[in-house]
């Protein structure tokens, strides 16, 4: 079988494989999702610990290592899940860019400049590369339903893990752990909010990357 793109005689588009880069994306997106899952689970834990520690109104040496602890582990969570988030934007660039190559091959007005680049500008990345890769799929006839369901769902991800948070600071008060214990209730609430959403996105960004694959590139 000849490779997308392949034209015996006579010239024509010269597509170049998507698929690989868009198998890494999706392996990302899972990886963002199961790390954010964590992280929410880890505040929640911290919380147990920190309510324990004020519990009877004292803070022992023990008290403090226990805490320290599972704060130690709830940062290493957050922070492994930024560096996943950020290797995810990487990718989802290189892919959408070689979507749009590839579209720009076959005779579609896609700027791959846009569409690479347009994930890391601030509130335009909710819609500028979307509408790049929804360009690229309307102009070779692909359907665009779970590209558009596949935004949305980012977006509200988005907003969810806006309101999750990062880290939390080192403590040392009973008022500080009773302050910090009411924050990570409300992080880790809209963190497994967020877990709900990026699993329902990263189905259905398995399927719009899948669409693009085989409906741009021919694979």
């Amino acid at each position: 079988m000849p490779p997308p793109g392949y034209v015996a005689s006579g010239g024509g588009p010269q597509t170049k494989p998507s698929r690989p880069r868009g198998t890494a994306t999706i392996a990302l997106f899972w990886g963002v999702t199961i790390a954010t899952a964590g992280f929410a689970i880890s505040l929640f834990n911290t919380k147990s610990v920190f309510d324990d520690v004020v519990s009877d109104g004292e803070i022992s040496f023990s008290d403090v290592s226990k805490a320290n602890d599972a704060l130690d582990l709830s940062n290493a969570l957050a922070v492994a899940r930024i560096a996943l988030l950020i290797a995810s934007v990487i990718l989802v660039c290189i892919w959408s860019k070689r979507i749009a190559d590839n579209a720009r091959a076959r005779g579609v007005g896609v700027s791959s400049g846009m569409a690479a680049g347009g994930w890391w500008i601030p509130i335009g990345n909710i819609w500028l590369p979307w509408k790049e890769l929804r360009h690229a799929a309307e102009g070779t006839n692909t359907p665009v339903n779970n590209l558009n369901l596949w935004q949305g769902l980012v977006i509200a991800a988005w907003v969810a893990m806006i309101g999750m948070g990062a880290s939390t600071d080192d403590v040392s008060s009973v008022r500080e752990y009773r302050d910090a214990s009411d924050t990570m209730s409300r992080q880790g609430t809209f963190g497994i909010i967020a877990a709900g959403l990026l699993i329902a996105a990263a189905f259905v960004a398995t399927r719009a990357i899948r669409d693009l694959d085989r409906g741009v590139t021919g694979e």
